[in-house]
């Protein structure tokens, strides 16, 4: 399988896309290994039965002391989706899977192919992250998803110094955002990248656009 993918794409990316689809097909089919616990079944109560602007008062009011974006996926998705723990989880596993990736990309930039696929392989073996993000309806497999694409693009935006695309710093802005919307604790990862970049700016180690990228990230928010 691997021959005929490195056949018709860059073998970094065959060997990532037979991980990523074998462990999407072992992650489902072990979802059911731990029941759900009080939170989980909280989450589901928030949001099953409801009407949207009831379940977004139930974050507004701060009954759900979380912030509001996985609050909106596990709404849409627990409306639609048939019953069964599998396919309740099948967001937070392709979370964390698609996190992984980016883990992979990071990897990558910094230190080559192999460092990247390790990296990746790190996050989809880890015991933490498997059972309290992929197999978790709540929000931390959204947490470990935009904290790895904030990574990838802090990384890929310090690599590109100067010549920074606007896409790659504005991508970095959303990432912060995003993150923040899924656990508003996050902001103190958001806030330490922004003293970070002010100390290095200071220094004359960055540009100032580079400060810009936080401005995307307090529009959204």
């Amino acid at each position: 399988l691997y021959t005929i993918l490195k056949k018709r794409m860059n073998s970094f990316y065959a060997a990532l896309l037979i991980m990523f689809a074998t462990a999407f097909a072992l992650m489902y089919f072990y979802a059911d290994v731990q029941g759900l616990w009080y939170d989980e079944v909280y989450q589901i109560g928030y949001v099953a039965d409801r009407s949207f602007g009831d379940m977004l008062m139930t974050y507004a009011s701060m009954e759900e002391a979380s912030a509001p974006l996985w609050g909106i996926i596990s709404y849409f998705w627990y409306t639609f989706t048939p019953y069964g723990e599998r396919l309740i989880l099948l967001p937070s596993i392709l979370f964390v899977l698609t996190g992984a990736v980016f883990l992979a990309l990071a990897g990558r930039r910094l230190a080559g192919n192999v460092c990247g696929l390790f990296m990746a392989l790190l996050a989809i073996t880890s015991n933490v992250i498997l059972l309290d993000c992929a197999y978790d309806f709540r929000m931390y497999s959204t947490n470990f998803l935009f904290a790895c694409c904030i990574l990838y693009y802090y990384i890929r935006r310090w690599q590109e110094g100067d010549k920074a695309s606007f896409k790659t710093r504005l991508l970095l802005g959303v990432s912060m955002a995003l993150m923040v919307y899924s656990h508003t604790l996050t902001i103190a990862l958001c806030l330490g990248l922004f003293f970070f970049d002010v100390f290095l700016f200071i220094k004359r180690k960055i540009p100032l656009r580079f400060i810009l990228s936080y401005l995307s990230a307090v529009a959204l928010f």
